[in-house]
């Protein structure tokens, strides 16, 4: 079909999974700028590209090791402005980057699915102890994430993740 329309025009597709995607990213901080040649490259490749389509499995969270790859490349999307069609998870990564600037290592809680608040308070002291930079706690219920100071022992509102489990928030009355 769109041969049919742009007769003279060559069109070429590119694909890529999570172990190619290296290629193309090229962002300060994150382990993909390591060289300058490295950084010529990927940068070159991911200028080339006209439109970035990206899909995949809803149930994969954007904080997750999984889809941290796919979270540079969206947000080197939105950073330069790049045509982006997101669904699946791809779209969640998009809703989480627009609705915070957090760095995030991991989500403490409900084995990276966040919990109830309640549940916060059950959290065992040794995890409290050594939580590192970009540990977090998610409300599942709102999608509220929580930081916690070690030195006052209590648990501080950090932002919104953009998404929260919604069977969750219809239980609890909130939606």
């Amino acid at each position: 079909m769109l041969q049919q329309l742009y007769p003279s025009e060559n069109i070429d597709f590119q694909t890529a999974d999570r172990r190619a995607l290296d290629l193309y990213l090229s962002e300060l901080n994150t382990g993909y700028l390591s060289s300058e040649s490295e950084k010529v490259g990927a940068r070159q490749l991911f200028d080339v590209l006209d439109f970035v389509f990206v899909d995949g499995d809803d149930s994969l969270l954007p904080w997750l090791e999984k889809t941290r790859k796919f979270l540079i490349l969206i947000r080197m999307c939105k950073k330069t402005k790049k045509i982006l069609f997101a669904s699946g998870f791809a779209l969640q990564i998009l809703v989480f980057l627009c609705a915070t600037n957090l760095h995030i290592n991991r989500v403490v809680n409900g084995e990276g699915k966040g919990s109830s608040v309640a549940d916060f308070a059950r959290t065992d002291k040794a995890v409290l102890s050594s939580l590192a930079f970009g540990d977090i706690f998610l409300d599942s219920t709102t999608g509220d994430l929580y930081g916690y100071d070690s030195a006052k022992e209590q648990f501080y509102p950090s932002s919104n993740a953009g998404l929260h489990n919604h069977k969750s928030a219809q239980e609890n009355g909130n939606s």
